[in-house]
């Protein structure tokens, strides 16, 4: 699906007077209707170069063209107004919907995977929507947090009894979000924070043949699995205090019927490459 942004034109840009704004990509002939009101049709990117959305005119075909106002207001229009939401559902409406992941979810390699866009990330959010991505569209793991963008239509979960988004294209905007940090003093961790990207630091120590990392002078640890060939595991850092980072998952205990923490496929920051991990360096 195309884009189309009523708007006027400034050097290379077209705005909307309504707080919203694009790059005009692959066009020419701009110089005669600078600062006109025109009608743009693209298909919208994010662009890394300028940091901002653009419009793409190489784009061609007969497509249906999607009214935009504000991409950012989409979700909670669709969250709070159920009449035009049904409307909408009815004809197939499609929507550019500009959001962010609510929990980190790992997607299927047989099938479809239900996430959840909210309009913000927690705390500061209002509204959120399950949405439905079809296999292959991504893979691997979204992020809790994470930007993106998604062209939706919208559907009824007789499940669930509620709407819900298909997505027919998905974008992920900006980098991976920082992880989560989990202080070993903090007490056992909340479900909500499960399958996040976590950061610990500790100490790495081998107790009964299981790998912990332990906080520094103290005894509160959580398992840990290394990643193969980890430099933090290697001579020179040992009994070293460092910051790990890696997904806090949940295993069974079916010895003693019971769950543990465990920070899976954890490795230690070494941005500058040198083989010496950076908190290794202060």
């Amino acid at each position: 699906n195309l884009v189309k942004l009523d708007g006027i034109i400034v050097d290379s840009t077209i705005t909307d007077g309504k707080g919203l704004s694009a790059c005009l990509l692959n066009v020419d002939g701009l110089d005669s209707v600078q600062g006109k009101n025109v009608t743009f049709a693209g298909r919208l990117l994010w662009s890394t170069l300028s940091d901002g959305w653009c419009l793409d005119a190489s784009v061609q075909g007969s497509v249906e063209l999607l009214e935009i106002d504000n991409v950012t207001h989409v979700l909670e229009d669709l969250v709070t107004d159920p009449v035009g939401t049904y409307a909408a559902m009815e004809n197939n409406t499609h929507y550019i919907i500009s959001g962010f992941a609510y929990s980190s979810r790992l997607m299927s390699t047989t099938g479809e995977t239900m996430i959840i866009i909210s309009d913000g990330v927690y705390p500061n959010l209002n509204v959120k929507m399950d949405a439905i991505v079809p296999i292959g569209m991504h893979e691997g793991w979204i992020e809790d947090g994470q930007e993106l963008l998604a062209n939706v239509t919208v559907s009824w979960n007789n499940e669930s009894a509620e709407f819900q988004l298909n997505v027919h294209e998905l974008t992920l905007i900006g980098p991976v979000p920082n992880p989560v940090s989990l202080p070993l003093t903090g007490g056992a961790p909340e479900w909500y924070e499960l399958n996040k990207l976590t950061s610990i630091v500790g100490n790495l120590v081998t107790i009964e043949n299981e790998t912990y990392l332990q906080k520094e002078g103290g005894e509160q640890r959580i398992l840990v699995n290394v990643v193969p060939g980890s430099i933090g595991a290697n001579e020179y850092h040992e009994n070293m205090t460092l910051e790990w980072v890696g997904r806090l998952i949940e295993i069974p205990d079916n010895t003693n019927l019971s769950h543990r923490y465990l920070l899976d496929n954890a490795d230690v920051i070494d941005e500058d490459e040198d083989g010496i991990a950076d908190d290794a360096q202060e």
